[in-house]
């Protein structure tokens, strides 16, 4: 996937270590996967049946980086599945 996103030129940042807070504590760190155009948080799967707990984990990436989108890839099936998730705490793009 990283190397079709930069053969098509699309900025991301992968394996990007994001901070988690609890009102002005840091009570932790995250890892996402990748993040496209500083906008689009991405999880990536290979997983039998998606579960519950990976739209909350997306769901906290999208919380700690204040972000509105985020795309769930599961590469195990037969074709690719896409989740979409949005955070309604974010700010929405003009």
């Amino acid at each position: 996937l990283c190397v079709e996103l930069a053969a098509r030129g699309v900025g991301f940042a992968r394996q990007l270590e994001v901070p988690v807070y609890y009102g002005e504590a840091l009570v932790g760190r995250h890892r996402l996967d990748l993040l496209v155009e500083e906008a689009v948080v991405v999880e990536l799967k290979a997983v039998e049946t998606m579960l519950p707990i990976h739209e909350a984990t997306l769901q906290s990436y999208l919380r700690a980086t204040n972000l509105r989108v985020g795309l769930l890839l599961n590469f195990r099936g037969e074709t690719l599945g896409i989740r979409r998730t949005l955070n309604p705490r974010a700010p929405t793009l003009p």
